[in-house]
């Protein structure tokens, strides 16, 4: 599938509609880094079906294969009372170097909830869209968690602006 074989990206992506596929959010990003676009409706389809926790997933594999409208599942989570949801999506958002990644992380930037907010804010220093001041600044708030994404960020920043929560 990944050297253009229509009839494997057909299976697979038949597959991923009727979840035949053990899906990790690994494997679901590997298929948006696939440059394969002819998934998207698969990816569309399966991400209307799948559990609540691989939405993202398949939204942001939606996404780096350049469909915008994959942008709605992450406003729907940055809305979402739970503020571990908004912060998982940007956990995924945060490796896609689409430019609708800079739009969606200025989105979160404007939540009420101040740790989404610091985390976006980070985010987009390490992408090189905010002045690295806000660096400094994160690293004196008194929040600890904002401190340690400010030091993983600012590693980010010099190497892999891709880095997230997540631990590899």
């Amino acid at each position: 599938a990944a050297l253009g074989d229509q009839q494997a990206i057909a299976q697979i992506g038949e597959a991923l509609e009727r979840g035949e596929i053990a899906l990790s959010h690994h494997f679901i990003a590997a298929l948006g880094r696939s440059q394969r676009a002819e998934l998207i409706p698969y990816l569309k389809r399966g991400e209307d079906s799948a559990e609540d926790e691989l939405k993202l997933p398949f939204a942001a594999a939606r996404l780096d294969l350049g469909d915008s409208s994959a942008q709605a599942t992450f406003h729907a989570a940055f809305n979402d009372p739970n503020p571990e949801v908004a912060l998982d999506a940007l956990d995924h958002l945060i490796p896609i170097e689409a430019e609708e990644v800079n739009q969606l992380l200025k989105r979160a930037q404007t939540t009420s909830d101040a740790e989404i907010k610091w985390y976006a804010l980070l985010a987009s220093v390490a992408r090189h869209q905010a002045g690295p001041d806000k660096l400094i600044t994160a690293l004196n708030e008194e929040n600890w968690e904002v401190r340690l994404w400010a030091t993983r960020f600012s590693g980010a920043l010099l190497a892999d602006p891709s880095s997230s929560r997540r631990e590899t």
